[in-house]
């Protein structure tokens, strides 16, 4: 009797032990998404030459990133081309300083190249509450 009591009081604090580390891991994936997109948007307003305000304006209204681009006096190319080299440039630290592999930087740089693409054209929708 004594062996299933300590068996099942080491069972449960297990479970303490094991699942928060998890929970924690989900949570700080969600705050490095968003950190990045954070810091994303805000190299994309800065090579565009707006302030936040602007920039959130533009969208707000159903500006496509393409015309908001357009707005500011550039070119898509141009853009994705400026950003591009300031991503590739960060990454290319972290592959010196052996934090990434080339592979996997390269593989990183194709995925921007298709998000920047796929986010041109698309319009943003609004989550405003009806009063």
């Amino acid at each position: 009797m004594k062996k299933w009591i300590v068996y099942i009081v080491a069972t449960v604090m297990m479970g303490f032990a094991v699942i928060p580390p998890t929970y924690a891991h989900e949570y700080k994936e969600d705050c490095h998404q968003h950190h990045h997109k954070t810091e994303a948007k805000q190299a994309l307003i800065d090579e565009l030459g707006l302030t936040e305000e602007e920039f959130n304006k533009y969208q707000e209204e159903g500006h496509t990133l393409r015309e908001v681009i357009i707005k500011a006096g550039k070119t898509p190319e141009e853009i994705k081309q400026s950003l591009k080299k300031k991503h590739e440039e960060s990454l290319q630290k972290k592959v010196d300083e052996e934090w990434m592999t080339e592979k996997k930087k390269q593989a990183i740089l194709q995925k921007f190249d298709e998000n920047f693409e796929k986010h041109l054209d698309h319009k943003r929708t609004s989550y405003k509450k009806e009063d």
